[in-house]
């Protein structure tokens, strides 16, 4: 199958767009995926602030870190307390904390606590803050959190001062993937959108290159056509110049070529007139000659001849 120069442009305009396009929206994607992560860390680094002043207010009352050792609820407790604050909730004076979560004696016999209204409910966890946290005394001890936390070398530490001393650190593992449906329901959404416009923009693209390789190649028609003209001998054919460009050039070259072709057979035809004219007489006297001979007019002799 032979393409035309059109179809070719237009492959490789609609070929280099798609490459374009392509990588901006994977670049995009990408970037939103770890802008996103960003943001929730820097949100979890607040979170992990507030929870050192929280555990430095426990410690202020407990006077160590104990009680999160023999029971880790203790520590959701703090969570949720944690979770319970919002700056806008803070700065209201009418607002109350949500009571900690219920520990009686319907925990040991198994009787499933009393329902807490919705909206005294802390909100859930969906980036696993908890599950990734871990609490290290002055001592190095770890109370929470797996054994080699004190060696790991990423993550988030923060330190908890109390009366000017450090009594402990916490530590929060590093958020790689967004886990949480609402989290994976936003970057899908972002993802969504960025490839619908890169598809609609690849069509636009596909349709704009085939116009404007039709429109830059147009000219071409013309001389084609003209060029033929020209191989029959038609040397008063011109081309119509409607660019100043290469094929603007081009169609003065061409146009140039046909008015030298055109003066160069004026000038043969009117030398073979000349040529004609001027052996018209002696072609006529010489023929006369012949005739008188031929009809005894004239004596046939070698000196006639």
């Amino acid at each position: 199958m032979q393409l035309s120069i059109a179809k070719k442009l237009a492959i490789a305009i609609t070929a280099i767009v798609i490459l374009c396009i392509g990588t901006m929206a994977w670049v995009s994607s990408q970037n939103l995926k770890r802008g996103f992560i960003s943001y929730l860390s820097e949100l979890e680094q607040q979170d992990l602030n507030k929870l050192s002043q929280l555990l430095a207010e426990d410690y202020r009352q407990n006077g160590n870190f104990d009680r999160f050792y023999h029971d880790r609820r203790n520590m959701r407790d703090v969570l949720d307390q944690l979770r319970s604050h919002r700056p806008k909730e803070n700065d209201n004076p009418n607002h109350r904390q949500p009571p900690p979560r219920p520990r009686d004696d319907s925990e040991v016999l198994n009787i499933p606590p009393p329902e807490i209204p919705p909206e005294q409910r802390p909100p859930p966890d969906p980036t696993g803050f908890a599950q990734r946290l871990s609490l290290i005394d002055a001592q190095g001890k770890v109370i929470i959190g797996p054994k080699d936390v004190a060696t790991a070398p990423d993550g988030s530490w923060q330190s908890i001062v109390y009366d000017k001393h450090i009594i402990g650190r916490l530590r929060l593992a590093p958020l790689r993937n967004i886990s949480n449906a609402n989290g994976l329901d936003f970057v899908r959404i972002q993802i969504r959108q960025t490839i619908w416009l890169a598809t609609a923009l690849i069509v636009f693209a596909l349709i704009f290159s085939i116009y404007l390789a039709r429109h830059l190649l147009r000219p071409l028609k013309s001389l084609h056509q003209v060029t033929k003209r020209i191989a029959k001998g038609q040397f008063q054919a011109r081309v119509e110049i409607v660019s100043r460009d290469e094929l603007g050039d081009l169609a003065k070259d061409i146009n140039g070529m046909a008015r030298s072709l055109q003066q160069n057979e004026t000038q043969r035809r009117q030398m073979l007139a000349d040529i004609s004219h001027e052996l018209r007489t002696p072609l006529t006297v010489i023929l006369g000659e012949i005739e008188a001979l031929i009809d005894g007019v004239r004596v046939s002799s070698p000196q006639a001849m």
